[in-house]
């Protein structure tokens, strides 16, 4: 299986840059994630050519921002990772000869929400310097910190807007993940097989059980760390009604050889397809989903974190307590 970088729409530039490409350093608490990406090969992106605006939008943002009519304009250095400041929207490249780049989806409660990005914007430009694929975005925002403005340029329809943004302090992976998802129904499961174990395939078979769900890969370092951990609970939890199941985006010959390797005994699902590990964003591994018996997401952990399997255990008792 691979995922082509339209797939993951440039490691779901949740900006900045590093949402997805930036590992956590390792400690005896907190080990890095592995990203998925880094061992998908994805399909090559031809070069893009600069692009030629609509005479119309080009106009209507230059008069709008001052900004859009300077010849030159400083090389600024992308701050340090701790000091970025956040847009929050995951973006995708367009055709070689459409201007801009695509707002796929936009991060819930995140700055580019309260400013009014919607899914399907095209942003011409940030600062009033045109863009024509995702890295020139993150490479604008980079340079500006939390509580720092940006004029983003875009066009929706026909409508061309230019939005004043206040960029938020850069969440870490699990604080994403949780906006994105926590408090929403989980999303389906999606074209899975299952590797072992009897429970099928489908969320509506898990209702009124609480399920921890790991997403993990047989070349995952810190996977083979949590199996253990996860192993236990499935132990544990089991009789109490939790179930404890992994899945894979891997071809299923692979996902049931490392399952067996690592002395996984809970249930785990193939996902040659990657339709499922898609819908969860979970494109660094390990990541944990925690649902409650109502098929809603409660928390997420994305890496393998000491601090972040204790919170996970301590909501899974609670979760069991609740009718």
């Amino acid at each position: 299986m691979s995922f082509t970088a339209s797939d993951w729409g440039a490691c779901l530039a949740l900006l900045s840059v590093a949402a997805c490409s930036q590992a956590q350093a390792a400690s005896p608490t907190r080990e890095p994630v592995a990203r998925l990406s880094a061992h998908a090969p994805g399909a090559p992106v031809a070069p893009v050519p600069a692009a030629s605006f609509h005479p119309n939008a080009t106009a209507e943002l230059d008069a709008a921002s001052t900004a859009g009519a300077e010849s030159a304009r400083p090389v600024l250095a992308p701050r340090p990772a701790a000091e970025r400041g956040w847009l929050g929207v995951e973006l995708s490249m367009r055709d070689a000869n459409e201007p801009g780049v695509m707002v796929r989806d936009v991060v819930r409660g995140s700055p580019a929400v309260a400013a009014g990005v919607l899914p399907g914007d095209v942003i011409l430009s940030v600062d009033g310097e045109n863009v024509v694929r995702p890295d020139d975005v993150s490479r604008l925002v980079a340079v500006r910190g939390a509580g720092q403005r940006l004029r983003l340029g875009l066009v929706r329809g026909e409508v061309t807007r230019l939005l004043a943004i206040e960029l938020e302090r850069f969440p870490s992976g699990d604080e994403i993940m949780r906006r994105q998802y926590v408090g929403l129904q989980a999303p389906e499961f999606d074209a899975l097989e299952t590797a072992q174990g009897s429970v099928e395939p489908r969320l509506a078979t898990l209702r009124g059980k609480v399920v921890v769900l790991e997403f993990w890969a047989s070349w995952c370092g810190p996977c083979h760390l949590l199996s253990p951990v996860l192993e236990g609970w499935h132990e544990r939890f089991t009789p109490q009604g939790v179930v404890v199941a992994g899945v894979a985006a891997e071809a299923m010959p692979v996902v049931t050889r490392s399952a067996s390797q690592m002395g996984i005994a809970y249930p785990v699902f193939a996902d040659p397809s990657g339709a499922t590990t898609k819908a969860y964003r979970a494109m660094s591994l390990p990541t944990v989903f925690v649902l409650d018996k109502g098929g809603r997401v409660r928390d997420v952990m994305v890496g393998y974190s000491s601090p972040g399997l204790a919170r996970l255990e301590t909501l899974v008792k609670r979760l069991i307590e609740e009718s």
